[in-house]
């Protein structure tokens, strides 16, 4: 550990996103407590939508492998990812835990969660994704995210007998589409002149989108209130960012649009 950061910097400053895991002995206790962890966030009031299932089978593993077209990802020439995983670990969101508490009558003077310009429950959701990489970091192991933006959710609900009343979110998108929204977002502060500043996530892989450009370029030319926050995991995928850009630091990308 480095002495010129804290424990928590250095757990931030050392996780990565991998695509490829080494089989090693480990104890399995190691993971017993990340789910119950992972879940102590901001929540809506007294009521909890967000729950992590832990998934350990080898054989669910396998089939959630499969389910996921892990054979068609093998035969572009990438190594076994999702069924060489020792556990996964699913974000759940009950979006309907937060609308029952705002109905209840100490919440009557709140504004309802179903007009929060802002949905957040996907809020908590993403926090509860990060305690629970930054939990596996602190394992000495290693974590991938995968979104399910393309896959057959009511498959994975029964795979796992997930209730209905559950969604199963990808919070962290490589693809960058959440960038532009961030923008409507702050234009809409601008137009009702509130002090606002919207903030925004994605990893670096993101930036090599046309998403994060056309993103940048309204931010900039209209002046909107917006803070872009890019990690940079050193690997967008399985394309390392040598081969995405050519500046010092990722944030030079921004520079271009007459961004500081």
């Amino acid at each position: 550990m480095s002495e010129d950061f804290t424990y928590l910097e250095n757990l931030i400053l050392n996780r990565k996103v991998v695509r490829n895991y080494k089989k090693i002995e480990f104890d399995p206790e190691k993971l017993k407590n990340i789910s119950k962890f992972s879940v102590k966030i901001p929540t809506a009031g007294f009521s909890r939508g967000i729950e992590i299932l832990q998934v350990t089978n080898k054989q669910n593993i396998k089939n959630i492998a499969e389910h996921f077209n892990e054979l068609e990802y093998i035969k572009k020439g990438k190594p076994k990812w999702i069924s060489n995983s020792v556990c996964l670990f699913f974000i759940l969101l009950n979006e309907n835990a937060y609308h029952q508490r705002y109905e209840s009558p100490d919440k009557i003077k709140s504004v309802s969660s179903k007009d929060w310009d802002i949905p957040y429950w996907y809020v908590d959701a993403g926090a509860a994704m990060m305690n629970c990489m930054l939990l596996i970091e602190e394992q000495e192991l290693k974590s991938g995210f995968m979104g399910l933006h393309n896959t057959d959710r009511d498959g994975i609900h029964k795979i796992l007998n997930i209730p209905n009343t559950y969604k199963i979110i990808g919070m962290i998108s490589h693809l960058g589409p959440q960038l532009g929204v961030a923008d409507g977002i702050a234009l809409s502060h601008v137009l009702r002149k509130q002090s606002k500043l919207t903030a925004v996530f994605s990893g670096e892989g993101g930036t090599s989108e046309g998403d994060f450009h056309e993103a940048l370029n309204i931010a900039s030319v209209w002046n909107l209130p917006v803070l872009f926050c890019i990690e940079n995991n050193g690997y967008g995928l399985s394309t390392p960012t040598n081969e995405q850009y050519n500046c010092k630091n990722i944030a030079d990308r921004g520079n271009g649009y007459g961004m500081e």
